[in-house]
């Protein structure tokens, strides 16, 4: 019986700390200019002519705009839409206000440094 209840104790311990050391990709969690790698599928967004390619995390339901100064990265980018890809890069934030100053949202841009296909 005090057997037991110390295997309860330790698996109740591996699970604690499993779920404490997780990494949270929220977007209000993450910082200008912070290295990350995020997981997700390339989609292109935006309504002609102003489409352009992001990082679709289904998890977190948002979308990164993808952008990158390598011109392999960027053709593996446009090759690879609709795939499942891991990016690792930089993060952007930009706020962007409306005219009357009134208003202003973030708008979020990862710059890739490296990609990693899925099958």
């Amino acid at each position: 019986m005090k057997h037991n209840k110390t295997i309860i104790k330790f698996i109740f311990l591996i699970i604690l700390s499993l779920l404490v050391s997780c990494n949270s990709t929220k977007l209000q969690h993450l910082k200008h200019n912070q290295t990350i790698s995020l997981t997700g599928t390339i989609k292109l967004v935006g309504n002609i002519p102003f489409t352009h390619y992001a990082l679709n995390v289904q998890k977190h339901h948002y979308n990164l705009d993808l952008k990158t100064k390598d011109k392999v990265i960027s053709t593996t980018i446009e090759n690879n839409l609709g795939k499942h890809v891991t990016v690792k890069g930089n993060i952007n934030i930009y706020e962007i206000k409306s005219a009357d100053l009134k208003y202003s949202i973030k708008k979020y841009e990862l710059i890739a440094t490296h990609i990693t296909l899925h099958n």
